[in-house]
C-alpha cells in the first residue's frame, strides 16, 4: 500500500471515528510511480454525497478513498461496513478504484468488475482507531 493513501485513510478514519462523518478524497498519479492524495471532504453520517459534500471525480482522478467509521461506540462498537452498493457504483461510474476504510479492514474496489479485496488492519491501528471512538461525544 502506498504511504501517502496509508497515512490519509488513518487520519481520515481517526477524524470520522471522533464525529461519525464520513469522509472523502480522489487519487491521482503523483510524480516517479507515486500516488498523490487530492483534498479531503468532509460529508454527513453515512455518506459523502457528489454534488453537495464533493465534486465529481476531476478526468484525471485514477481512484477515490473514504471512510465507514464505527456506528455505535461503547464496548461491542458495530462496526463501519464493507464496500456499499453505492460505492460500487461509484467506482463504475467513473471508472476509477476505489479505498474504503474502516475498522478493522482496509477494502479496495477494483473499477474494472467492481472485485473486492480487503488487508486487516495492524492491532496497533485498530487500537488507536478504538482510541478515536471513544473520544466521540
Amino acid at each position: 500500500m502506498n504511504r501517502a493513501v496509508y497515512s490519509a485513510g488513518m487520519s481520515m478514519l481517526e477524524a470520522s471515528q471522533k464525529d461519525r462523518r464520513e469522509r472523502m478524497a480522489y487519487l491521482f498519479n503523483g510524480p516517479n510511480g507515486s500516488i498523490r492524495v487530492g483534498q479531503v471532504y468532509v460529508g454527513e453520517v453515512g455518506g459523502v454525497t457528489i454534488g453537495t459534500h464533493a465534486p465529481a471525480p476531476p478526468d484525471d482522478a485514477i481512484g477515490s478513498i473514504h471512510t465507514h467509521p464505527d456506528e455505535t461506540k461503547g464496548p461491542n462498537p458495530i462496526p463501519g461496513g464493507t464496500p456499499s452498493g453505492d460505492d460500487l457504483d461509484f467506482s463504475a461510474s467513473y471508472n476509477i478504484h476505489g479505498v474504503v476504510e474502516s475498522v478493522p479492514y482496509r477494502y479496495f474496489v477494483r473499477a474494472s468488475d467492481q472485485s473486492l479485496a480487503k488487508q486487516a488492519r495492524s492491532k496497533e491501528d485498530q487500537e488507536r482507531l478504538r482510541k478515536a471512538l471513544e473520544a466521540r461525544p
